[in-house]
Parts: C-alpha cells; sequence; structure tokens
C-alpha cells in the first residue's frame, strides 16, 4: 500500500456515523471533528491523504476515494500526473500479453495443468437427434476459443432460440453478441458437453462447466453471470398469511368490475364523471376538483376536454373549453403586465389578476411570447 498519510482528520454526518461506530469510534455530535485511521475510512471518503507514486516515488495528495477506485485490477499502482503515460503503457502491454496466451488457448498454463484442457478436444455438435434431450452445452467461437456455456431441457430448442436472439441482435449476453456480430455467425458452434439423465442435475452440473470453463470472465468467455440459473422456471407458493395481508391492502380499492366499460384505466365510476361535470359547468376550478375527486389535475382536463367519457353529458361539453381556457389575452393586457413587472408586481400575482398560469407570465416577462408588444 503506497498511502503515507496513517490519520486523517474527518467530521460526524449522518451518511457515514453507522460505519465508523461500527469501527469502534466513538460518537458525539453531527459536525464534530474526530481522528480517524486510514484503514478504517469507507470507500467513498473523499478525505484527501497523500500518497507515493509507485513509479518516481513522488509524494502526492488525493483523495481516498480516487486511491481506490484507480487501483485497477491490471495494474494495481498508484502514479502521478507525470507518471500516467508509464502506468497505461504497462496496462496494455500485459492486455496484450494475455491476448496472445489465449490465442489458441482459452486458458493460461497453469489452467491447462489445473484442469488438464486441450482446445483440440471436440464434443458432439447439437443437431437434430438432441430435441428433446436433456444437457448443458457450449456456444464455442472458433476464432478466439471464447464460450458461453448453458443448459436446456431441449438441447435443439434452446439451440434455435439463441440464434434467433443473436439474429435480432437482442441476445442477453452482450459479450456474446458483440462478438456474434464481429466475426460472424459462421464462426460459431453449439456442442453438447454433457447429456443429463435427471433434470435435477442440469443446475449443479451446469455450475461445474461454468467453473471449470471460467466462463463468467470476459476473457474466457461469455456468460454474464457466475452462478448458474434455472432453465425449469420456478414456482412460488403464497402463504396464507401473505394472502390474507394482500386482501386487507386491497379493502377499499375500486374493483375492475365496478369501474367504466370501455374505459380500463379509468379510475372514476359514471355517475362520478357525471357530478365532476357538473361541477365543471358550474365554474368549479381544475385544482377544486382534483382534490374534491382524489385525482390528478390532467385527469380533470381529459374529462373537460373530451379525451375521455365524451358520452356522458355531451351537451355540458359546449363550454368546457371557454371555462377552463381562462382569459385571453389581448395587447392592452400585455403591455400592462409587462409595466407591473416592471414596479415590481410579482409573477404570482398578474398569475391570479388576469387568470393565466404563471409560466404564460415568464413567457411575456422573457420575450418568448408577444414579441412585437413593448
Amino acid at each position: 500500500m503506497s498511502l503515507e498519510t496513517k490519520e486523517v482528520e474527518l467530521t460526524w454526518y449522518i451518511k457515514t456515523k453507522k460505519h465508523y461506530v461500527n469501527k469502534g469510534y466513538p460518537f458525539t455530535n453531527y459536525g464534530d471533528k474526530f481522528i480517524a485511521k486510514v484503514e478504517d475510512l469507507s470507500n467513498g471518503c473523499l478525505a484527501m491523504v497523500k500518497v507515493k507514486c509507485d513509479y518516481c516515488g513522488e509524494v502526492f495528495s488525493k483523495t481516498f476515494h480516487q486511491h481506490n477506485s484507480r487501483r485497477n485490477n491490471i495494474i494495481i499502482k498508484d502514479c502521478c500526473d507525470n507518471c500516467k503515460g508509464k502506468k497505461s503503457a504497462e496496462a496494455h502491454a500485459k492486455i496484450r500479453k494475455i491476448k496472445e496466451d489465449n490465442s489458441n488457448n482459452i486458458f493460461s498454463k497453469d489452467s491447462q495443468q489445473k484442469y488438464n484442457y486441450t482446445y483440440k478436444s471436440e464434443y458432439k455438435i447439437i443437431d437434430e437427434n438432441d430435441n428433446l434431450l436433456l444437457g448443458v452445452y457450449r456456444i464455442i467461437n472458433k476464432i478466439n476459443g471464447k464460450v458461453y456455456i448453458g443448459s436446456a431441457i431441449n438441447l435443439k430448442t434452446r439451440k434455435n432460440n439463441h440464434i434467433n436472439r443473436l439474429r435480432k441482435s437482442n441476445h442477453h449476453s452482450i459479450h456474446l453478441q458483440r462478438s456474434w456480430s464481429k466475426y460472424g455467425e459462421g464462426s460459431f458452434e453449439f456442442e453438447v458437453i454433457e447429456y443429463i439423465d435427471n433434470k435435477e442435475n442440469l443446475i449443479e452440473r451446469e455450475q461445474f462447466w461454468i467453473d471449470y470453463y471460467k466462463s463468467y470472465n470476459d476473457i474466457y468467455g461469455y456468460n454474464m453471470r457466475p452462478k448458474a440459473e434455472s432453465p425449469l422456471g420456478t414456482t412460488h407458493k403464497v402463504s396464507l398469511e401473505t394472502k390474507n395481508k394482500i386482501s386487507k391492502a386491497n379493502t377499499g380499492r375500486i374493483r375492475n368490475d365496478m369501474r367504466v366499460q370501455n374505459n380500463n384505466n379509468c379510475i372514476l365510476s359514471e355517475e362520478q364523471v357525471c357530478n365532476l361535470k357538473i361541477d365543471l359547468s358550474n365554474g368549479l376550478h381544475p385544482k377544486e376538483i382534483s382534490e374534491k375527486y382524489n385525482i390528478k389535475i390532467t385527469y380533470v382536463y381529459d374529462i373537460a376536454y373530451k379525451r375521455k367519457f365524451n358520452y356522458i353529458l355531451p351537451d355540458l361539453d359546449i363550454n368546457f373549453e371557454r371555462k377552463l381556457g381562462g382569459q385571453k389575452l389581448n395587447k392592452e393586457n400585455v403591455k400592462q403586465i409587462r409595466e407591473m413587472l416592471i414596479n415590481n408586481v410579482s409573477i404570482k400575482e398578474l398569475s391570479k389578476l388576469f387568470n393565466i398560469t404563471e409560466a404564460t407570465i415568464r413567457d411575456i416577462k422573457n420575450f418568448k411570447t408577444w414579441k412585437n408588444v413593448v
């Protein structure tokens, strides 16, 4: 560890209190200062620490969060601004070496000795005879040797599903999809690694081969997760206690059969809509109506402008646009508004005075509308 700083001064905050109390630091009051050891700092701590460059030995300052985030898995070293090029070159050289080592074999020498694996070995290609057969399969890139491991209760059907999704660029494994698009369909083979007699053993054997090939590591394979998932689906049984909780939570809600027919997304009955329209015709403000019926104001406007329930009381719809549209402005009104704005009359007061929205007042003030009226 190249950290030169041993202790830092911190401040008690709500978000970090639990972390440092668990580390054994006695809490006093929020805003108070306390001293903490560097090894006890949280990963996102923004305290400044002194770090020694692993290349030139220069001591420089950075936040503890930057120190943690830059210590990547390729080159675990700290570097100053002058040595960034050296670290980058070392990282690229290491990546190129990994790619060269895996150009013919998907494992390093240590892995080959551990698993006794030879790339030249071949498995049976999935064909028509594998219909309705259970097993573990692999999708192998014949150019770089990377593999995708999976299991299926019908190997042929699963192969067809993979191909269809890959051809449509809609595969769940983004690594496999990109490789498929880059190298082409002819560079991949679908092979049976192992046939399984009992479907209960599928996941266990799939996990074995995922670990064997390390296919969850993007250097060696295309699997997105290190753990195998069931291809059979899961059945979740709801307990009686849970059912009672759901029933209690739904008590009082409007059921689907109580909602208006042909309006499955509505939240009002026909009688409520009728009363709402009458309230609108009597001049009740949409905001007051939304509070009265416990609905969003946009829903009120949808009813008023005939976007919903236009078959209920159609005769009352005639005056809705006039009532909801508010007072229409003319040039004289605009001149008055701008004069009042100069005299420090608030936008909120003008909105109430002229019965228009505050946004309209702002547009007039900023000459976004009525540009020709001065």
